[in-house]
């Protein structure tokens, strides 16, 4: 079989992928018809991978038959169903059924088994494996009903399950409220009380969505403004300049207040009885058919798109700089990146001196530090120096996040906009490999424990795919091109520190040591040579493939903006998929300040009997002293609130850095969240939430391979309801750290800033 008729073959099995298997998703009856789409789907990605990685015409034949073989049998499955199913709404609604992960029969509530039969199935669709994908149908559907049913109080149920399905996935609050507002005009007694507070529900996200867009409008005039500011020189035109100058400032004035009324409206309106996170109708006429945790996964509420995309967990310190070195490398086209903490030690500077390499072979190149992680390598004087080097080349952009001198003239209204960082860890390479996780750029991240024991242990993953990739470069760019951000610009007196001889030279001193071929000898590499020289480990990296053992699933990327901008798509989510949870909640952080909602959504999760695990630092390990004190005044309590929950710790010299979630071992998250307010409430953020069985049983595998090196902490209840621990950090953390952390403890109010 030629090379050339197998991607012959490729394109018809792509063509048959649209024209068959996309629509037939939502016709699927039964779990059999779904394991063979999931089985189809994984042998066609397969394919396709080997394809675009020019193996051999014997390997690829073989993936092709065994893609041939998947499609038949799904067809075939497939065909079975649509015989037996009477419609593709009930079709859905049986799906529904099959599909759910719990061995608990679901419960047929009064509200759904009330309703007529259609009008009855269009529910059920609406609460099934991928019913956004169905909402066009759904909603003709019951939009017809509306118009021609002759029972009033059917036209009222109708009304009801369109404004949810137009404010879930069509984000449509408007047509939302309207809907509403004629239920409450027509509607009587209990019905009535109900539809009006979902009314209410419904208007606060509507007001939400209209603050939101005039941020939009307000960022879009003052990046107009700036822009107009910028083309006059202060020598040529300075009246002009001067003027264009305050102009900016006024537009950027009422773009940051645009901002503050929408924080301080959706902050009031989080805390009212009525607000509801994730579905505003979940509890109007009793309790509704509940998601699970891959319907909550397919369902998302935020205009977020699936991406099919090669997954490879990355967990190896090592392996994880390899990972970068490989993409990097690979680079023919565009570079995007950007991290909170950027050093200037052996690491940083080879990653600096790969990316001058790059861009001298024509590769366009956006960098981004923030300005607080960053502090060595964004100062104005001398740390700049580097930066300074790569801006030679005009392919490089180069910026500092939300930098010191122009976050403080808004520090009086919120001191949250001096310390707000981009936390964001993203790089995006050619637009089609991009990686995300915990690590910062720094020995800290990269070295192997046996080389240095004070390393962190840290998550990772990387993805193949252009849709993925697509998605990391709209949530870059959108705080790359954030106004508060300083532009890093040539040395206005010429650079004569000679960094750039370094960084070329630092960036093969890497390469060779990686590969195993010892120190590069050069005088400009003192510092990076003795450095490498401690990583004996790390030379493994001829012939590494960063996609060996990887996993193919859906992914979605959730983003988070900074303080100053809006954007929030991770929070409620993560509580979405704890309330979606029927068996177990896995946690690793290595920052557990419990925020209201993360705690609520535990204790909910709890409550219903599910598992919950936590595993995180302890005050031997971490490395920020202020979050453990701030544990240290929780965790009693918290375990006392939530008895189906465990915690653990590091208690060596293991540092626990990854950011981890597995719910009920089929949907987990990878990223930079931490369990605190800083994540939650002031920092930009990022994460992947991968649909995968296997993903999440490598994720959870690996969680307690790490949990093995812990302690657990362990709690009693006295005869006055008071928890005391029974082994905690009292019982292996010295006097001195104990009396630091109690002291600090006492801040409160420096807990919503940590």
């Amino acid at each position: 079989m030629s090379r050339n008729y197998l991607r012959y073959l490729l394109l018809v099995m792509a063509i048959v992928l649209i024209t068959a298997g996309a629509p037939s998703l939502s016709t699927a009856a039964d779990s059999n018809v779904k394991a063979a789409y999931d089985e189809y789907l994984k042998c066609y990605n397969e394919f396709k991978a080997a394809a675009d990685q020019n193996l051999d015409s014997e390997t690829l034949k073989t993936y092709a038959e065994r893609y041939k073989e998947a499609l038949d049998k799904y067809q075939a499955q497939l065909k079975g169903s649509q015989q037996a199913a009477e419609t593709a709404l009930d079709r859905a609604a049986a799906s529904e059924q099959s599909g759910r992960i719990d061995d608990q029969p679901q419960a047929e509530t009064s509200r759904t088994s009330s309703l007529s039969g259609e009008l009855g199935s269009l529910v059920k669709a609406l609460h099934s494996t991928g019913a956004r994908d169905k909402a066009d149908a759904i909603i003709a559907k019951l939009e017809e009903i509306i118009k021609t049913s002759s029972s009033g109080e059917e036209v009222i149920d109708a009304k009801i399950e369109l404004a949810n399905a137009y404010a879930k996935f069509k984000l449509d609050y408007n047509k939302a409220v309207e809907l509403l507002s004629d239920v409450v005009k027509t509607a009587s007694g209990k019905k009535r009380e109900e539809a009006g507070r979902a009314l209410e529900r419904a208007k606060y996200s509507q007001t939400k969505t209209q603050l939101a867009g005039l941020i939009t409008q307000k960022r879009a005039e003052a990046q107009s403004k700036k822009q107009t500011y910028q083309q006059y020189e202060w020598l040529k035109n300075p009246i002009k300049k001067v003027g264009s100058l305050a102009s900016y400032y006024k537009s950027l004035f009422t773009y940051r207040k645009a901002i503050a009324d929408h924080r301080s409206y959706r902050e009031t309106g989080e805390k009212d009885p009525n607000y509801v996170n994730y579905e505003f109708l979940s509890d109007v006429f009793g309790k509704r058919a509940e998601f699970g945790v891959a319907d909550t996964f397919d369902n998302t509420t935020m205009p977020v798109d699936d991406a099919y995309a090669q997954i490879r967990l990355i967990t190896n310190n090592n392996e994880a700089w390899y990972a970068r070195w490989y993409m990097l490398n690979a680079a023919r086209n565009t570079i995007d990146m950007t991290y909170f903490i950027f050093e200037k030690d052996a690491y940083g500077k080879a990653m600096l001196g790969l990316l001058m390499k790059k861009a001298n072979e024509g590769v366009k190149i956006r960098l981004m530090i923030d300005a607080r992680g960053s502090k060595a390598l964004a100062k104005t004087f001398m740390g700049q120096d580097y930066l300074q080097k790569l801006m030679t080349n005009p392919n490089v952009q180069i910026r500092v996040f939300n930098p010191m001198h122009k976050a403080l003239p808004s520090t009086f209204t919120n001191i949250r906009n001096l310390i707000g960082s981009n936390h964001q860890k993203i790089i995006v390479v050619d637009g089609e490999i991009s990686m995300t996780g915990g690590r910062n750029v720094s020995l800290n991240y990269f070295a192997d424990p046996d080389d240095d024991p004070n390393v962190f242990r840290d998550t990772d993953v990387i993805l193949k795919g252009s849709e993925i990739a697509g998605k990391m470069k709209e949530a870059f760019d959108e705080e790359f091109e954030a106004l508060e951000n300083f532009e890093i610009s040539k040395d206005l007196f010429g650079n004569w520190s000679g960094k750039d001889k370094e960084l070329i030279a630092a960036e093969k001193a890497m390469d060779m040591w990686i590969k195993g071929m010892g120190p590069l000898n050069d005088p400009v590499l003192k510092e990076v040579n003795a450095e490498l020289f401690k990583y004996k480990k790390m030379v493994n990296y001829q012939g590494y493939d960063p996609f060996e053992n990887s996993h193919y699933a859906a992914v979605k990327l959730y983003g988070k903006h900074n303080f100053q901008q809006e954007r929030n798509d991770i929070t409620d989510n993560l509580v979405a998929f704890m309330d979606a949870c029927t068996q177990e909640i896995i946690v690793q952080n290595p920052y557990v300040i419990l925020t209201e909602k993360s705690r609520a959504a535990l204790k909910r999760a709890s409550d219903r009997g599910v598992k919950i695990i936590i595993h995180t630092n302890s005050p031997v390990s971490t490395d920020s002293i202020l979050t453990q004190a701030f544990f240290l005044k929780d965790w009693k309590e918290v375990m006392k609130a939530l008895p189906n929950a465990r915690v653990f710790v590091f208690v060596g010299k293991n540092k626990l850095h990854a950011k981890v979630f597995v719910f009920d071992k089929t949907v987990s998250v990878v990223g930079t969240y931490n369990m605190d307010y800083m994540s939650e409430q002031i920092n930009g953020e990022d994460v992947c939430a991968i649909k995968s069985a296997e993903f999440s049983k490598d994720c959870r595998d690996r969680i307690f391979e790490d949990i093995a090196q812990s302690k657990e902490y362990k709690i009693g209840v006295n005869e006055k309801g008071e928890p005391y621990e029974i082994y905690g950090p009292g019982s292996f953390t010295d006097k001195k750290t104990m009396f630091i952390l109690e002291t600090l403890m006492k801040l409160n109010i420096l807990k919503p800033l940590i």
